[in-house]
């Protein structure tokens, strides 16, 4: 087997898997986190290397990596729509167009960013409004931010740059 030896692209890299769970303790939804560090292989030899030379587990990472590298080309495909996910009548998904207008990353972000600080202005919106009770607290911050995404859709300049 011909190897190549590569830089890796990037050096060191720390992981974060995020979820959302529900805790029994606090009887609500928590956001936990485990972190860990990535070490990039420089060659296919160290990368053979490390999975101890098991063919099985080589193929299981290669084909992991192959399924995102096409996931990245699919969505940058512009030539393959997103379709909405709906239900039927039984409950069970269907894909049908969709029609709608997608806002970019970089528009949801600010999107997000600005929905914060105009639920802060006009609506009280603080990390810790009902204190106390953290189900209570969760509503009223998300009720908080509806509002103020509300306010914010409902004017036409604001959708209007939203939309380019």
């Amino acid at each position: 087997m011909a190897t190549t030896q590569t830089q890796p692209e990037t050096a060191h890299k720390a992981l974060e898997i995020r979820k959302e769970v529900f805790d029994l303790d606090s009887k609500g939804m928590v956001t936990v986190v485990k972190v860990g560090d990535f070490e990039p292989v420089s060659s296919m030899e160290e990368f053979v290397s490390r999975l101890g030379n098991d063919a099985k587990a080589i193929l299981s990472i290669v084909n992991d990596g192959l399924e995102k590298y096409t996931e990245k080309q699919l969505e940058n495909d512009s030539t393959v729509s997103y379709q909405l996910v709906d239900e039927d009548e039984n409950g069970n998904e269907t894909l049908v167009p969709f029609t709608g207008t997608l806002l970019s990353a970089e528009k949801s972000k600010s999107l997000g960013a600005t929905v914060i600080n105009f639920a802060k202005l006009l609506f009280g919106y603080q990390k810790n409004m009902v204190p106390g009770n953290k189900e209570e607290n969760r509503k009223a911050k998300a009720a908080a931010k509806e509002s103020a995404l509300a306010a914010i859709l409902s004017n036409p300049a604001a959708m209007e740059g939203l939309r380019k």
